[in-house]
């Protein structure tokens, strides 16, 4: 057993390095790409962009539990011997099918009417919003039809594909976004969105003819097993709670945002999404390493295993989210104007400080959900997170009609999350975690952790007073990193994992 856990240990450190080395290339593009498109719209139409792109891909919510669900028993499956994949890839993809095209009717109706006449768009901007609204849509499509194909590639750990398949968009966008600053177009809003369109179609054909010579269980056939679609369905439908208000909660509140003030709004909205995006990727990658090996260790009934992995990945995503929050919310404004310019919008530098210190408690959330759906008994579980994640649009409505600024939108999020925190792990006991264990080996070396490194770093850095430069965004880094190692060595680690990492450490200075 012990050779087992090793090599399952090899594999995931493999598969992280290959993430992370992702994670970086997408983050520093992408980053790069948004102040570009920035620069060759204007504030006004990257607001339009984001504000229509975020509609459209806010739908997926609809998707996203099937793609949870063909995740949970591909994984299932596979340590229970692998003998149902082909039936769970072909029933998830006849899912996906249907739900792409009744979504395609809800966007082509309810979705047109109320962009038309709910949104707030400026005028110059009219002739090209529906056109742009149905190439996004097109795109959503293409991806919601790809979903399959990548969960067969993750259930399988194949991380080096599916990072090469990342760098392969960031590229081509990149490329895309700077040849709108050559004038290559009189509407560069509708052509970004073709080319967009014209990558996903891409994308798309590659994980095919990828899975097709790859895996054997991707071989289209028409099949309907009864027992296993309704299992799937059972606990997609469950799902669907969550999806749901986690697009209430994000792209529900941006459309309120519009509603109530304007696309400029949007626009620092949009900047804050894309360092949520930025940090979800860090912490993602490092969870989408362990997922596989969580779920497959329940299957087994390694019940040991299974709480080291969720106990080890809930500490280090919340490490990991750490290591860049302090960092950034300390240098935010300066960074915002390295990244972008002169042409910050308004308001994104406190919507991407609350964004980020909401992230520290979504890095805890992800590894327990993991965990709580691999028993495939999540119905109180959804409908608890469901109705706490659906405060979020209902209470920052009363506080717009109440003349409230569209800061309190983000401070809603950020009590809310901490709210659902607690919940989750009120639901570790599912799994057999009581909320004291959790407490005492995770949340309270954390907080001592959290406490130390950023308060004893934040009175240095104040009593340097380290201006808005260089110096003073690696400075204010470097002492807050070193604090953060030292603590993390003294609080989070003990005897036991201090020794090996020693002994790693040797191993590499010493041949």
């Amino acid at each position: 057993m012990s050779n087992i856990n090793a090599g399952n240990n090899k594999r995931i450190a493999k598969n992280t390095i290959f993430l992370y080395f992702r994670m970086t290339v997408v983050m520093i593009v992408k980053f790069y790409i948004a102040r570009v498109l920035l620069e060759a719209v204007g504030v006004q139409e990257y607001g339009v962009w984001n504000l229509l792109a975020s509609f459209v891909i806010s739908f997926q919510f609809i998707s996203a539990p099937i793609v949870v669900s063909t995740q949970r028993f591909l994984n299932y499956d596979m340590g229970q011997g692998g003998n149902r994949l082909t039936s769970i890839f072909n029933l998830s993809f006849e899912l996906i099918l249907i739900v792409s095209i009744l979504l395609t009717i809800v966007l082509e109706t309810a979705g047109l009417w109320f962009v038309e006449h709910k949104m707030n768009f400026p005028p110059e901007s009219a002739n090209s919003v529906e056109l742009l609204y149905q190439l996004t849509i097109l795109s959503l499509v293409f991806q919601l039809v790809q979903k399959p194909f990548e969960s067969i590639v993750i259930a399988h750990e194949k991380m080096s594909f599916y990072a090469y398949i990342a760098f392969f968009e960031v590229i081509v966008l990149l490329v895309i976004t700077i040849m709108l600053k050559c004038d290559i177009s009189d509407n560069k809003l509708i052509w970004y969105g073709a080319m967009n369109l014209v990558l996903y179609v891409t994308e798309f054909l590659i994980y095919i003819i990828y899975c097709h010579r790859r895996f054997s269980c991707c071989k289209f056939r028409l099949c309907w097993d009864r027992k296993q679609a309704k299992e799937i369905a059972v606990f997609s439908g469950w799902n669907l709670f969550g999806g749901l208000s986690s697009m209430t909660a994000n792209q529900g509140v941006n459309v309120l945002l519009n509603i109530f003030f304007n696309v400029v709004v949007n626009a620092a909205f949009g900047i804050a999404t894309q360092i949520m995006g930025a940090i979800n990727l860090l912490i993602g990658n490092l969870q989408k390493a362990f997922d596989p090996q969580i779920v497959k260790n329940y299957s087994l009934g390694n019940t040991a295993r299974f709480h080291s992995l969720t106990f080890g990945i809930i500490t280090f995503s919340y490490i990991l989210a750490l290591v860049v929050v302090f960092p950034l919310c300390w240098n935010i404004d300066f960074i915002l104007t390295i990244w972008l310019g002169n042409d910050v919008p308004r308001f994104a530098s406190i919507f991407s400080i609350l964004t980020l210190l909401r992230m520290l408690f979504v890095a805890l959330g992800g590894p327990i959900d993991t965990a709580i759906f691999a028993t495939g008994k999540i119905k109180s579980y959804q409908l608890w997170l469901s109705g706490e994640i659906f405060l979020n649009i209902v209470i920052c409505y009363i506080l717009f009609r109440l003349s409230y600024g569209p800061i309190s939108a983000f401070i809603v999020k950020l009590l809310v999350g901490v709210m659902i925190t607690f919940t989750r792990l009120l639901f570790l006991s599912r799994v057999g975690i009581s909320f004291g264990i959790v407490v005492r080996k995770v949340l309270l070396p954390l907080l001592v952790v959290s406490l130390l490194s950023c308060g004893i770093a934040a009175a240095i850095c104040s009593y340097i007073s380290f201006s808005d430069s260089w110096i003073g965004l690696l400075g204010s880094t470097l002492i807050f990193e070193l604090l953060l190692v030292i603590t993390v060595w003294g609080v989070v680690l003990d005897n036991d994992k201090r020794q090996t990492v020693i002994r790693k450490v040797k191993t590499i200075f010493i041949r």
